[in-house]
């Protein structure tokens, strides 16, 4: 059985975990650069650096670095960018996305509404994690880290990992770092990006561009692997296109 009809889907994981957030009244001043709420608290900080346990973080408009040292946590979304991440993002501790539900259940990691911009950076620090789980929905969904384009710079340093996971009794569809459309920058990993799906029918990716090209650059010295469990089908992949690979890939 072909997989692109739960591939397609994997962008509803940051479309459904966004959306699904409460809608803030400052979210019409998205402009503004600097703004962001931390467990529904506002506050304007750039850059912002969190160095205790929090729930989920949203940035509206411009930040040019935020920095975890500590644990952000959340159900369904944990850090996400309401527009494009166009400053760089520093991870040395934990990034967690929990997911349940009895339907439909999306959990993401790092989401942006729109893309990682070409002067936009996301670091993963040795041995910082980003960990996200969908489990028990009809269908589930999970991506470490997911945007439309992804034309910046991703780095997992050795012992940093990216893990994905989704189990369901019906579809399960993961990706590690995910684009909607296509990827033009550089993703550099030392660590681990990981995609686990168990289910009746099951896809992974360690990398994704769903619906375009790969035409930037990818090297990979660590361990980029996808894992795919299931009783109907199952596809797991490292490194997926939708359409064409032509970047530079060194493995």
């Amino acid at each position: 059985m072909h997989n692109n009809f739960k591939r397609s889907k994997l962008n509803t994981a940051i479309g459904a975990a966004i959306l699904s957030m409460s809608a803030l009244p400052m979210l019409a001043d998205a402009g503004t650069t600097g703004l962001y709420s931390i467990d529904g608290v506002s506050g304007f900080d750039d850059p912002l650096i969190i160095n205790t346990s929090v729930g989920a973080v949203k940035v509206f408009g411009s930040m040019s670095s935020i920095t975890n040292n500590g644990t952000i946590e959340s159900s369904e979304a944990a850090l996400s960018y309401y527009g494009d991440l166009d400053g760089e993002l520093v991870n040395n501790g934990d990034i967690f996305a929990f997911g349940s539900s009895s339907t439909t259940v999306g959990a993401v990691g790092v989401a942006t509404s729109g893309n990682i911009t070409n002067t936009g950076s996301i670091t993963l620090k040795a041995d910082s994690l980003i960990y996200v789980e969908a489990l028990r929905g009809d269908d589930a969904y999970a991506i470490g880290i997911g945007a439309d384009i992804i034309a910046g710079d991703i780095t997992v340093e050795a012992g940093a990992e990216v893990e994905a996971a989704a189990y369901s009794a019906y579809f399960a569809s993961v990706a590690g770092i995910y684009a909607d459309s296509t990827i033009t920058g550089s993703i550099i990993n030392d660590g681990e990006i990981i995609a686990e799906a168990s289910a009746s029918s099951a896809y992974a990716a360690g990398i994704s561009a769903e619906n375009g090209d790969i035409t930037g650059t990818i090297i990979n010295r660590g361990t980029i692997e996808g894992f795919a469990e299931g009783v109907l089908s199952a596809e797991a992949l490292g490194i997926y296109a939708g359409n064409d690979i032509s970047g530079n890939i060194t493995n």
